[in-house]
């Protein structure tokens, strides 16, 4: 389920509250869906939330990175955008953690890819985690 888009004053105010960036392509998303449930079971539940603009400052907890935030839960699982190396142009922005593991910049994992690559590998893996792939 997707949900409605983002209007482009959203973008500059979040901008403003949070002192994060947002990508072009994460940007492009929200501006036609901002946030949706992908690959929820009607059974089981489970699945990827996408963060919608409002969502992720609500999700974004005191203990996590100031300059990393949360885009998708997954079962206690999170990925984040790391808004500095938006801010320095790089394209290798997205990190993940795990349920397991606390939130700290040095346990989380850098996945080497911007969020149209996760998000177009996740639908074509149907929502099974690729990056745990060997």
């Amino acid at each position: 389920m997707f949900n409605p888009p983002a209007p482009e004053s959203k973008f500059e105010q979040f901008s403003k509250d949070t002192g994060w960036s947002l990508p072009a392509g994460y940007k492009d998303f929200l501006s036609v869906h901002n946030g949706a449930r992908l690959f929820r079971h009607i059974k089981n539940g489970g699945g990827y939330e996408l963060l919608s603009l409002e969502e992720i400052k609500e999700n974004h907890l005191d203990y996590m990175p100031k300059h990393w935030y949360p885009i998708s839960i997954n079962n206690g699982d999170y990925i984040f955008i790391d808004s500095n190396r938006v801010k320095e142009g790089r394209d290798d922005y997205l990190v993940r953690f795990d349920h397991d593991n606390d939130v700290s910049p040095q346990i989380g994992s850098h996945m080497k890819m911007n969020f149209e690559n996760w998000l177009e590998r996740l639908i074509i893996a149907q929502g099974t985690e690729f990056w745990h792939w060997k």
